[in-house]
């Protein structure tokens, strides 16, 4: 077990060259913001690996429980959930890992492309076999064969990485190797940020 500000600490200890004084220019609470980019794109790796020799599968410990309220978008007449945290992109929006009921997650709603509502309009199948669907678009979920009559107040969503959800000093259960690859890839984002050319001169040009 660890924490976004452990990580952190022990990025900025290599930066620093040893133990960091209070004078120290580069921040815990900067790091922190690479430690998030690191995490991801681990997980993106992780997810393409495991891809690449068969397995279409996401390690559970990458993957969080949230609860959301389902709203009413009245323009488009759809019910939709608000995604509660940005995470790591994977195709066919994977990330988004189940959605369901909060008390009945043997039977998930299922994931549709965007467009779906347009292209399975009048056919059968669009009906989805009496079950609800659902589509990502703008931070937000919306939901297919959801009608006042089948409606449900609260979803459980699990969604892969929100690394920006988690607490700064919230436990993480990640691999101790993994966590030397994001201590690594926080230390090049960070130098590779400081290497960056910066506009000091008040001259409207950036």
């Amino acid at each position: 077990m660890t924490t976004k500000f452990k990580i952190a600490e022990q990025a900025q200890r290599i930066i620093v060259g040893g133990h960091p004084t209070a004078d120290v220019e580069v921040s815990v609470r900067e790091l922190i913001i690479f430690v998030g980019q690191a995490f991801a794109k681990v997980v993106s790796r992780k997810f393409f690996e495991m891809k690449n020799e068969g397995e279409s599968l996401v390690n559970g410990n990458f993957i969080y429980s949230f609860e959301e309220t389902v709203k009413k978008d009245t323009s488009k007449d759809l019910f939709y959930s608000d995604i509660p945290a940005t995470s790591v992109t994977l195709p066919y929006d994977m990330e988004i890992q189940q959605v369901s009921r909060i008390k009945d997650q043997a039977s998930p709603f299922i994931p549709v492309n965007n467009g779906f509502i347009g292209l399975y309009e009048g056919l059968e199948s669009g009906n989805l076999e009496g079950m609800i669907g659902y589509f990502v678009e703008n931070g937000r979920i919306y939901y297919v064969n959801m009608y006042q009559r089948n409606k449900v107040d609260n979803v459980l969503m699990k969604i892969v990485a929100p690394i920006g959800a988690v607490e700064d000093e919230d436990d993480i259960n990640i691999s101790d190797e993994i966590q030397l690859e994001i201590v690594t890839m926080t230390v090049q984002l960070y130098q590779n940020q400081e290497n960056k050319p910066k506009d000091t001169v008040n001259d409207g040009i950036k």
